[in-house]
């Protein structure tokens, strides 16, 4: 199996910028960080709340996974 690389994302097209100059994993564990305690996914119709740490314990979990297929 091949191990995935962390590789930041750039504009496609000409420009050598990255966009965020990170990936996304590792800006949600900055996010995470910092508010762990805040919203980052609400659904109210179906009374779903989820805090940055839950969020972030919960795609650890689905990366985990996806690791193991």
């Amino acid at each position: 199996m091949q191990q995935a690389s962390s590789v930041p994302s750039y504009v496609h097209g000409a420009s050598d910028k990255l966009l965020i100059g990170n990936t996304i994993g590792r800006l949600l564990d900055q996010i995470a960080e910092k508010y762990p305690d805040r919203p980052a996914v609400v659904v109210r119709h179906q009374n779903i709340r989820l805090t940055y740490s839950e969020l972030r314990q919960r795609t650890d979990e689905l990366a985990e996974g996806f690791l193991d297929v």
